[in-house]
């Protein structure tokens, strides 16, 4: 009668055994470590693949493509118009060897924007500029871009400060000296530093006189004597005389 009772509850006390101490069936363990080895494979060979760079050359243009981090696929990283292919053809190449054409071609793309006639356009010339921040590979390179990224911001907020000022109120003159600030914060050379100094007296002393009607009063300059000539004919001037 025991006999049968345990072979009645064979599968439960089977599934309860395995839970309970029972190693997984030989085959189980087989796929796991499959799977597990396929997944340590794509990793691999995706992070190898990310470190392959391509130079291809198409009618006189030069283009850099990266691989992805995938076992396969690629990335266009620039296009360099009018650019000479390197010496020697490679099938792959490191960062190392491009990074030098990438960082020149976005340096020389943020100068060609900054010579366009008119106002030039910030936003774009400072995003090329940080696009070759990241395949600069001396400190040399990256201290040359960071002048240029901050005489950029610097530009810009002297420009937002001279605009908030021109509207003559307290919120604008109280903004124009948060931008003259930000702009001290850029460490500029010698003679922005005393342009921004120059330029925080004059707003300060517009919002003292602001808030302060007679000081700007006293201060307006006294309208310039008549010359006696002058004088002369004003007093000859119809209707100037008294009339009794």
């Amino acid at each position: 009668m025991e006999k049968n009772s345990a072979l009645d509850a064979g599968p439960e006390s089977s599934a309860v055994e395995t839970q309970t101490g029972r190693p997984f069936p030989t085959a189980i363990l087989i796929l796991i470590i499959g799977l597990i080895l396929a997944a340590a494979l794509i990793i691999n060979a995706s992070r190898a693949n990310s470190k392959k760079y391509y130079i291809r050359s198409n009618e006189g243009v030069i283009e850099i493509w990266q691989g992805t981090y995938s076992p396969l696929g690629e990335k266009r990283l620039a296009r360099i118009p009018s650019a000479e292919p390197p010496a020697t053809i490679k099938p792959t190449y490191s960062r190392a060897e491009v990074a030098p054409l990438i960082f020149k071609h976005y340096v020389d793309q943020a100068d060609a924007l900054a010579e366009v006639p008119g106002t030039p356009d910030f936003a774009v010339i400072k995003s090329s500029l940080n696009q070759a921040l990241a395949f600069a590979t001396t400190d040399e390179l990256r201290n040359t871009v960071f002048e240029q990224l901050n005489s950029i911001d610097l530009m810009t907020l002297l420009y937002k400060a001279d605009a908030a000022a021109r509207k003559k109120t307290a919120a604008g003159l109280k903004a124009a000296q948060i931008y003259l600030k930000q702009a001290a914060e850029l460490k500029p050379g010698v003679s922005e530093t005393q342009l921004i100094e120059q330029k925080l007296e004059s707003i300060q002393k517009s919002i003292e006189e602001l808030s302060n009607p007679k000081l700007e009063s006293s201060t307006t300059p006294a309208p310039p004597p008549q010359a006696p000539e002058e004088a002369e004919k004003e007093e000859n001037r119809p209707g100037s005389q008294t009339r009794l």
